[in-house]
């Protein structure tokens, strides 16, 4: 078996014992922090949670002890943290525009983090970073040993190059520029990665997934056609999407197209996020309407039928009377929302 099948089937027993024990009333979110500082985003991986407020992008980390969100040194543009298991630790990258950078914490306290520049070729910053597990089994299709974990950046401005993905690789310390789709010249707007999965969307919102052995992006189809997405979000075993009209849509392997899981005239869906712990959406809302717009992927079926068969978004009310702006999923280091307040709120199962 190889390690991403055995990462899952520990996480599927741990989530299923869970869920057997713990009754769905009691689970609910909880404002953490109410006197640190306001954040406009949150990234959360296996272990690891951290935080920007903007404007300034001042960066937080989490100390899971206190439940407090830290100060480190520096400002960033975007965070990314995740890539871990049961065996290894987390990442954490972020960018700016003056480069991108790797972060190291020795223990909870965010004044022991330090962060490593990197350069990618051709005198660029990316706009975009996002960290995954990687698959080192060689059973599992022959890794080549140089992405334990996979962390992929977009280009931001180099000439020529605006929109190029660019993938990390640990034996040469150094990132590499992947080609984008044979004939395409159409740049990337958008990159998601997990479980040693890959997918983008381009500036056509055209869907792309990366097949790392023949090193080639493949376009998926939405319905069976060429559809187009808005976002795009990969879980421990499968990919979510949505598109303009806030529906929802998962990737069925099997038929190798995007399914309709949700109308968006059923839920106009801003924001859709998947993970370890879960999938979970963020409903548009009007500002300071106060409803609970923060929703949890319930299947009761075949997973990539549609509703009701499939299943659909249950709703869930904040701490607060605010509205959630941004969701992170975990894969493991849990749920958490960000209010049009800035303030966290983490989803408690007592």
């Amino acid at each position: 078996m190889s390690r991403t099948n055995v990462r899952f089937a520990l996480r599927l027993l741990l989530i299923c014992s869970t869920a057997a024990v713990v009754p769905a009333s009691a689970q609910h979110f909880e404002q953490i922090d109410s006197e640190g500082p306001q954040l406009s985003y949150v990234a959360a991986g296996r272990s690891e949670v951290w935080g920007l407020h903007f404007p300034g992008g001042e960066i937080y980390r989490l100390n899971p002890s206190t439940k407090k969100f830290l100060k480190v040194n520096g400002s960033l543009s975007q965070v990314a943290a995740g890539g871990g298991s049961l065996l290894e630790p987390d990442v954490v990258w972020g960018v700016n525009g003056a480069g991108v950078f790797s972060f190291s914490c020795t223990n909870a306290s965010g004044k022991s983090c330090s962060y490593t520049p990197h350069n990618p070729p051709g005198s660029t910053y990316f706009f975009q970073i996002a960290v995954g597990e990687g698959d080192e089994d060689a059973s599992a299709g022959g890794s080549d040993g140089c992405h334990p974990y996979e962390v992929w950046g977009l280009a931001a401005s180099a000439p020529g190059s605006s929109g190029l993905p660019y993938r990390y690789n640990y034996c040469e310390g150094g990132f590499d520029q992947i080609s984008l789709p044979l004939n395409s010249t159409t740049p990337f707007t958008h990159i998601a990665t997990g479980g040693s999965d890959t997918w983008a969307l381009d500036a056509n919102a055209h869907i792309w997934h990366y097949n790392q052995y023949d090193n080639l992006w493949f376009q998926v189809t939405k319905g069976g056609y060429y559809g187009t997405l808005q976002q795009i979000t990969v879980g421990v075993n499968d990919v979510w999407g949505l598109d303009g009209n806030g529906t929802v849509y998962r990737y069925d392997p099997n038929t190798a197209t995007f399914v309709l899981i949700q109308s968006g005239s059923t839920v106009d869906v801003a924001q859709i996020a998947a993970g370890g712990d879960g999938v979970w959406a963020i409903a548009a809302s009007s500002p300071g309407s106060g409803d609970c717009n923060v929703s949890r992927f319930q299947s009761y079926g075949q997973p990539t039928s549609a509703p009701p068969a499939g299943g659909g978004f249950q709703g869930f009310c904040l701490s607060s009377s605010q509205d959630a702006t941004q969701v992170a999923v975990g894969s493991g280091a849990g749920i958490w929302v960000v209010n049009d307040a800035g303030q966290v709120n983490a989803w408690v199962r007592p």
